[in-house]
């Protein structure tokens, strides 16, 4: 929640048009929010970990070359909410 980052895993039936127009309206809203979305594609994790493990600490940090740094999550309070 501290880097603002979302990964969504999609099965098959994301490629569906009707999954696709929900999927796209979903990130829209969401990056409206403040987040980033990775979507990922579930056979990529069984095929490409590495691959995928590496896009997220890009996305994370900026670079794969980047040094990773501690990530705070701002916590509301009660009156907050």
């Amino acid at each position: 929640m501290a880097a603002h980052l979302l990964i969504e895993l999609d099965g098959s039936q994301h490629g569906e048009e009707k999954h696709k127009m929900r999927d796209d309206a979903r990130t829209r809203w969401l990056e409206k929010q403040g987040y980033r979305v990775v979507r990922v594609w579930n056979n990529e994790i069984s095929r490409n970990l590495s691959g995928v493990m590496e896009r997220i600490y890009a996305e994370i940090y900026g670079s794969m070359n980047a040094e990773p740094r501690a990530l705070k999550h701002k916590r509301s309070t009660r009156s907050e909410r």
